[in-house]
């Protein structure tokens, strides 16, 4: 008898096994994507943990604020010394601002469809309007005292013709509130400058003011209420924003952890080669 060798053709792969084969040598892209991933969420993590401390150092902050200006007074803090004090200086300082004004597109129902107006370019006309901003700043005596100077008070002048520059000059303009030479009512603090609230604006070393402090202690009420506000808006976001990413962390973890035990074979770490059955013919042994 002869030997004679039989060679079997291995079965062709489906689609879906080559698919399976081809992941099977690439689980390392996936890995490596889902752990990108994983590090962006951890960035924004670590973002919002600090925009949560700044929410919550913005917040208490303006609550201390807050506190503070609902325990002052301007009418006990400052005395109101009526005509005491007299201008000597008046320094003015302006500028020029612009914006665009749409005010000029009007309601249409013509065929345009658009609702508004239209210039032979299909878009709404507008119109640049300048504004001029005046800042006024004066020095005052109180008789014993000299050379005081005051808060400077800003006014706006709006839809001026054309730009007004910017200039400043030793002298009163256009809507000033005080005349050199003027005797205008004054507040002096009750008491020393520095056991006063810091809140109030001295603009001088007594704390001689031309302005109501009123209108301090109200700054000051609006504005410790605005940056609490603010604060807890930001917390209350930075908070959210972690508690996505946290999400998205723990899923992007579960989705790489899952891929890795799928590409780990059972056993050991080699893959099982297949064994062709062996037939004996004549002492010597070849594949069936």
């Amino acid at each position: 008898d002869v030997p004679v060798a039989f060679a079997v053709a291995e079965p062709a792969a489906s689609p879906v096994a080559h698919h399976a084969a081809q992941q099977q040598h690439q689980p390392h892209r996936v890995v490596v994507r889902r752990t990108g991933n994983i590090a962006c969420y951890a960035f924004l993590l670590c973002f919002g943990l600090v925009a949560l401390g700044g929410g919550i150092a913005w917040a208490v902050a303006g609550a201390s604020q807050s506190a503070e200006a609902a325990t002052m007074s301007a009418e006990d803090d400052f005395a109101v010394e009526a005509g005491m004090c007299v201008v000597t200086e008046a320094q003015h300082c302006w500028r020029g601002s612009s914006r665009k004004d749409s005010s000029s597109c009007k309601s249409s129902s013509g065929s345009s469809g658009s609702g508004y107006s239209s210039s032979g370019s299909n878009r709404c006309s507008e119109r640049v309007v300048w504004s001029c901003h005046d800042s006024y700043t004066y020095h005052f005596s109180t008789g014993a005292e000299t050379g005081l100077k005051s808060e400077t008070v800003t006014i706006e002048r709006g839809d001026v013709n054309g730009d007004c520059g910017n200039q400043c000059v030793s002298s009163a303009g256009p809507g000033s509130k005080y005349s050199i030479g003027d005797s205008v009512t004054c507040w002096r603090p009750t008491v020393g400058p520095g056991s006063i609230s810091d809140l109030y604006t001295c603009p001088n070393a007594p704390c001689v003011k031309l302005e109501d402090p009123e209108e301090d202690v109200q700054a000051a009420i609006s504005g410790g209420a605005m940056s609490s506000a603010a604060g807890w808006v930001l917390v209350l976001i930075s908070v959210c924003g972690m508690a996505l990413c946290s999400f998205g962390m723990w899923r992007q973890g579960r989705v790489v952890r899952m891929q890795v035990a799928a590409f780990q074979p059972a056993g050991n770490h080699q893959q099982p080669q297949y064994q062709y059955p062996q037939q004996a013919y004549g002492g010597v042994q070849y594949p069936q």
